[in-house]
């Protein structure tokens, strides 16, 4: 069975493609990177955990916010307040997530 990060990375070329064609396009916002989409799965991931009892389609919600969040505006994109996650820092990051309280 392959490994996350071997699975990331025979993914990685057709995300990156995905998202310049997307950002070319116009339908996304210049300073997406692939690292943010990783945060935004981890981030309904963590909605869709802890809402599982209460409210079980809430990560629906948080999904389309986060959808939206990517969207380029006719007034520009918000700026971001920090830079995406290099590399190195994501694959550390996914390695080490299920050692976190």
């Amino acid at each position: 069975m392959p490994s996350v990060s071997s699975t990331r990375a025979r993914m990685a070329p057709a995300v990156e493609e995905l998202l310049a064609r997307a950002k070319a396009d116009g339908h996304v916002r210049p300073d997406v990177a692939r690292a943010d989409l990783v945060l935004i799965d981890v981030m309904v991931d963590a909605v869709r955990r802890y809402f599982a009892d209460d409210g079980p389609e809430q990560w629906r919600r948080a999904l389309g916010l986060a959808l939206d969040g990517l969207r380029v505006r006719r007034r520009g994109p918000t700026p971001l307040p920090v830079g995406p996650l290099a590399a190195e820092a994501l694959d550390h990051a996914m390695r080490t997530a299920h050692t976190r309280p």
